[in-house]
């Protein structure tokens, strides 16, 4: 029994988008550097609170915040392997049509809860581990999994 959330805005199911491609991984870390969720750092003396609206109001402002949802959540019966970006651009403007009270305040949960996620496993900063031996490895980039983004984990 699959227990992922399911998002019914305007008449349509959404889920996390789960298990996808590296392609997708590539596109996700690119939309939280245009909402500017890489740069964002709370202030000396600055309140959890007031960060959190600071940051909500900023990526808002940026205007990518349901291009970035659009990478998070997919059409429920599409499997994550088959995310591209055609999808998130279409489900991206699908969110921005929500008008039902509830929906949109279930949009705008999605939203913060994106957020939250995002700065609770580090994706903020792009915290990268590096090898130690003098073998050339090539640098990793840790990244949230959609599914964690979206409450799911």
């Amino acid at each position: 029994m699959d227990e992922s959330p399911r998002y019914t805005l305007n008449g349509r199911t959404f889920v996390p988008v789960g298990e996808s491609t590296i392609g997708h991984d590539v596109w996700l870390i690119g939309q939280i550097r245009a909402a500017g969720l890489d740069e964002v750092l709370m202030r000396a003396g600055e309140s959890t609170q007031g960060f959190a609206a600071r940051l909500l109001h900023e990526v808002c402002a940026k205007g990518s915040i349901f291009t970035l949802l659009g990478g998070l959540i997919i059409p429920e019966g599409t499997p994550g392997t088959e995310w591209c970006e055609s999808i998130a651009t279409q489900t991206a403007q699908h969110l921005a049509t929500v008008s039902d009270p509830r929906e949109k305040a279930l949009v705008q949960s999605l939203i913060i809860e994106a957020l939250v996620d995002f700065f609770g496993v580090g994706l903020s900063s792009f915290l990268t581990s590096q090898t130690s031996s003098s073998d050339a490895e090539p640098t990793s980039v840790i990244v949230a999994s959609p599914s964690t983004a979206t409450g799911e984990g």
